[in-house]
């Protein structure tokens, strides 16, 4: 469990959307932008896009 997160509720996740996200050095998203819902994929088969 991260560090902070002592007293999160997890969820499983059900929806799948895209954001967009500027790069940082970090393992983070700077300034995140929602772009919408999708409903052509699996949230099992998502992951953070390699530019």
């Amino acid at each position: 469990m991260p560090k902070g997160n002592k007293e999160a509720v997890w969820i499983k996740p059900q929806l799948v959307c895209i954001v967009e996200f500027m790069p940082t050095d970090k393992a983070s998203m700077r300034l995140p932008v929602f772009k919408g819902i999708i409903d052509d994929k699996e949230p099992k088969e998502c992951q953070i896009a390699a530019e």
